[in-house]
């Protein structure tokens, strides 16, 4: 499902740690996101789902519209709530949103008045960095 770092020839991450001990940084245990409730149509979206993703992976979540793949990703970074199950994240159970998680989904979602560069600055306007700065910064990202 994806490469690790010895295959790639990156260097080794640095894994999280808990309590003194190396624990993976997502861990998704019997997931399960179930809309509606027993007086109406109940529609199951995502069940019995499990895994752990660590430190340097790179993960891809692929299948055919509408099979519940951004609700897994809704519920793994905690803008939905779980029907079923726990998430943790850096080894303990996760609340609301995790730090320094972000994710794009399939729409961009890019303001069309906008071009690239200002597109991609848009965060880092917001926080308040001057125009030399953030466009300093997306350039060295891009």
């Amino acid at each position: 499902m994806h490469a690790t770092a010895m295959e790639t020839g990156a260097p080794a991450p640095i894994a999280a740690t808990a309590v003194g001990r190396n624990v993976p940084l997502l861990v998704a245990n019997n997931i399960a996101k179930i809309y509606g409730d027993e007086s109406e149509s109940r529609n199951v979206v995502i069940r019995d789902v499990s895994f752990s993703l660590n430190s340097g992976e790179i993960v891809s979540i692929v299948g055919p519209s509408g099979c519940g793949k951004t609700t897994l990703l809704n519920l793994l970074c905690g803008v939905t709530a779980l029907s079923g199950g726990n998430v943790s994240w850096r080894g303990r159970p996760l609340s609301g949103m995790p730090e320094r998680v972000g994710y794009m989904l399939q729409k961009d979602l890019l303001l069309p008045w906008r071009n690239a560069l200002g597109n991609v600055t848009l965060g880092l306007e917001i926080q308040g960095l001057d125009k030399a700065d953030r466009e300093k910064k997306a350039h060295d990202m891009l």
